[in-house]
């Protein structure tokens, strides 16, 4: 009887040909990493970050044509318990396509930022009705600690907040008033802008 070994090429192999098929299938325009995308790259000594960037690189960037949108995770350049350095933030964005700010690709506006809250986005208020703005994060926008959803964003026509970070609340039934008087005032001028523009 043979023994069949699992390493590490089997694994990157897997992951290509399956995300590769994938895209063969869908045909998407583009393709959104919403962070955490290396292993241990927070934390990763830089040879070993080399070679994960490498790997990832091998297994989702291949194609050339493909829009491609990176952002990077408490995984990639801390931030939950690993503090986030300019040191880890410059090797992540010097060695990935990681597109951060503002741009546009077709008919969508992008904004997106790296847990920034502080960060001014210049999101055009009347935006063309054919458009759709999109606010792309790793962390969520609205949480049981935070708001950080740029309100110009709800002023501009189809909008949309994605995000990738797994939250959990550590503490049940917790809310702080004032978060709670904060979601109430955003959830209504959401409501009266859709109502506006309807």
């Amino acid at each position: 009887m043979s023994k069949f070994v699992i390493n590490e090429n089997n694994i990157t192999s897997f992951l290509r040909f399956y995300f590769v098929k994938a895209i063969q299938l869908t045909k998407p325009s583009g393709v959104i990493f919403l962070g955490d995308l290396l292993d241990s790259g927070d934390t990763a000594q830089d040879l070993d970050f080399a070679y994960t960037v490498s790997r990832f690189k091998k297994i989702f960037l291949f194609e050339k044509d493909l829009f491609v949108i990176l952002i990077p995770g408490d995984n990639d350049i801390g931030g939950e318990g690993v503090p986030v350095t300019q040191a880890k933030l410059t090797r992540f964005l010097s060695n990935l396509p990681v597109k951060l700010g503002d741009y546009k690709y077709k008919f969508v506006n992008f904004y997106s930022d790296y847990k920034k809250p502080e960060v001014k986005h210049n999101i055009m208020s009347g935006s063309f009705s054919n458009e759709i703005s999109v606010y792309v994060s790793h962390l969520p926008v609205i949480s049981h600690q935070f708001i950080r959803f740029p309100l110009t964003l709800l002023n501009s026509n189809a909008s949309l907040s994605i995000h990738g970070h797994l939250h959990r609340i550590t503490q049940k039934n917790v809310l702080h008033h004032s978060i709670l008087s904060d979601l109430h005032s955003s959830y209504e001028k959401s409501i009266l802008m859709l109502k506006q523009n309807a």
